[in-house]
């Protein structure tokens, strides 16, 4: 249990001095990261747009593809080269012109290789997309930075508490030492779903975060799982009791 805890404070208490002291590592990693779901983004709605994977496609899309299929893979490499250079664009942006023309410049300026960008369906609609997303990180920066140091504080105050426990009290209560294992559980839990149980990039792009929610879903787990244990200790204790 010490171990637990304490390695639970040093880590949350690391993540919550590198959102004071690295932010612009961590905006890196985030526009990166969101630049390049936006890829994964844009090439799903290539492929659909153009037919590809589809047992069907529908007459258009065939006939597109006869005369377009080798440029598939060349408009994908701009659309890789693009991300990557806006991702860079972004973080060296230092001037006060609005993201989405600033991204629209920043496009302007690449060479296309691929034949698809003459045709202004394509390269209209990709472009708008890959700006609605990326121009949508300026606006959620600063919550995604909150955000974590709420999940951060909240972890760190919790097996700091069952640090306490620990140490403050040397013969410890069957209680409070289940107390503390619960806690414990409860915050690995809340962790996990944190983690893995939200879509980041759709998180990111609509600015849901889950914000003081967290602390309410850590307490309403270990709420939960505290009065399932009481009241199986109390069918226990009442079942021991009737047979003696």
């Amino acid at each position: 249990m010490q171990w637990i805890s304490g390695l639970g404070v040093i880590f949350f208490g690391l993540v919550f001095l590198a959102t004071v002291l690295l932010l612009k590592p961590l905006e890196k990693t985030a526009v990166e990261f969101l630049t390049n779901e936006a890829s994964i983004q844009i090439n799903a709605k290539l492929d659909s747009l153009l037919g590809l994977g589809e047992v069907e496609p529908n007459i258009a899309q065939k006939l597109f593809l006869a005369k377009f299929e080798e440029e598939v893979p060349v408009l994908k490499a701009d659309i890789e080269r693009i991300s990557k250079s806006v991702s860079n664009a972004l973080l060296q942006k230092k001037d006060t012109t609005p993201t989405d023309i600033f991204i629209s410049q920043t496009i302007a300026t690449l060479p296309m290789q691929s034949e698809l960008w003459e045709y202004k369906l394509i390269k209209v609609g990709l472009q708008s997309l890959g700006n609605e997303v990326v121009s949508r990180y300026e606006e959620t920066w600063s919550a995604l930075v909150t955000d974590i140091r709420i999940f951060s504080a909240v972890n760190v105050g919790s097996f700091f508490l069952v640090l306490l426990l620990v140490f403050l009290v040397k013969e410890i209560p069957q209680y409070l030492s289940l107390c503390a294992w619960l806690l414990v559980f409860s915050t690995v839990v809340s962790i996990s779903i944190y983690i893995y149980g939200q879509n980041w990039f759709y998180t990111i792009l609509f600015n849901k975060y889950y914000g003081t929610g967290y602390l309410t879903m850590l307490g309403c787990i270990f709420g939960y799982l505290f009065f399932r244990c009481s009241i199986e200790y109390g069918i226990y204790a009442a079942t021991e009791k009737s047979n003696k």
